[in-house]
Parts: C-alpha cells; sequence; structure tokens
C-alpha cells in the first residue's frame, strides 16, 4: 500500500484485491495484507490531527486509523504474515500498536 494516496483510493485497491492478489503493508519488517478498511469522512478527519503518510493516528479495541496522502483510513480486518484473517482486536491482543507507530516502512 502506498499511503501517500488517497484514503479513498486506498479504500478502493484494498476492495478490488481482497481476493488476489490482495493489498500488503509491513509493520516492523513483517507483511500485513489488509483485508477490510474504511475511508473516513471528512466529520471524522476533523477530530484527527493528520501526520506523515503511514502514521497510526488513533487506536481502538476493534480498530486502528492511519494518514494517507489525504484523509485517513480505518483499518478493520488484517491477516498477518503466516497467520489467518483476523479482527484488528484480536491482532492488537497479541501485538499492541500505538499512536505514532508506522506502516510500511
Amino acid at each position: 500500500i502506498a499511503w501517500k494516496r488517497s484514503a479513498l483510493e486506498i479504500d478502493r485497491q484494498i476492495r478490488a484485491f481482497v481476493m488476489s492478489p490482495g493489498s500488503f503493508t509491513t509493520r516492523a519488517g513483517q507483511k500485513l495484507k489488509i483485508h477490510k478498511a474504511i475511508a473516513m469522512n471528512s466529520e471524522d478527519e476533523s477530530s484527527l490531527n493528520l501526520k506523515k503518510t503511514g502514521q497510526v493516528l488513533s487506536v481502538d479495541k476493534e480498530s486502528f486509523v492511519v494518514s494517507c496522502g489525504k484523509g485517513a483510513l480505518r483499518i478493520e480486518t488484517l491477516q498477518p504474515e503466516s497467520k489467518p484473517k483476523m479482527s484488528v482486536g484480536d491482532y492488537l491482543r497479541g501485538r499492541p500498536l500505538s499512536i505514532g507507530d508506522f506502516l510500511g516502512q
């Protein structure tokens, strides 16, 4: 995933390629396949302080939000490398993520 693209473009890419070939990013050198994400609307974005692309802006029990070139993307379902598809909540219980962390580096 090229986080410099708009959240809407990345959302469309994820939906188009969910089965094959997939949309991938990395975290700490490990591949993450994103299965479900939602481009945030302008009201949601206004409450976030948008930072560098690929930076985690917020984390809750069921999702996390990543800054994009334009807007932000809420990640809800993913698949870590060599693991089954899972909710972000399940992923975060095993691999906590913090605001300010980066994806794709």
